[in-house]
């Protein structure tokens, strides 16, 4: 019985293991584009050695990018990331005036999009960015 538990817990590593790091590899071959992530509200798409935020979809009143997404570092907000939801909360399509407020810039940060910060009226500070090299026109 022994045999049979040590082999299943065995299997069961490998399989994990296994997932893992296919899941890692995988946007090695070719990118992943990740629509609505709920666990950082977040659309972005993964690539070999970076990640593109493409759009946020929460409203809180201070956001952290995060430095790093899939193990790879976020080294650019798309174009109008951030603006353009201060008509409609898309997640539920809700009329909601975005209320934030500070943004803090993951520190591998290399490139801002045009209006990626655009019509936010209650933005007060963006933190951060000392690596970005190109700022878009109107961010």
């Amino acid at each position: 019985m022994k045999k049979n538990k040590g082999k299943i817990l065995l299997i069961t590593i490998a399989a994990l293991a296994g997932f893992f790091l296919v899941l890692y590899l995988l946007p090695c071959l070719f990118p992943i584009h990740v629509i609505y992530n709920p666990l950082n509200g977040y659309t972005y798409t993964v690539y070999a050695d970076y990640v593109i935020l493409e759009e946020y979809w929460w409203n809180k009143e201070h956001v952290k990018i995060p430095d790093c997404m899939w193990g790879r570092p976020v080294t650019v907000i798309d174009n109008s990331c951030f603006y353009g939801y201060s008509l409609a909360y898309r997640a539920n399509d809700i009329r909601k005036i975005r209320i934030i407020e500070t943004i803090e810039l993951p520190k591998y940060l290399e490139k801002i999009g045009d209006m990626a910060f655009g019509d936010l009226p209650e933005l007060k500070a963006v933190r951060g960015g000392e690596n970005v090299e190109y700022i878009g026109t109107h961010a």
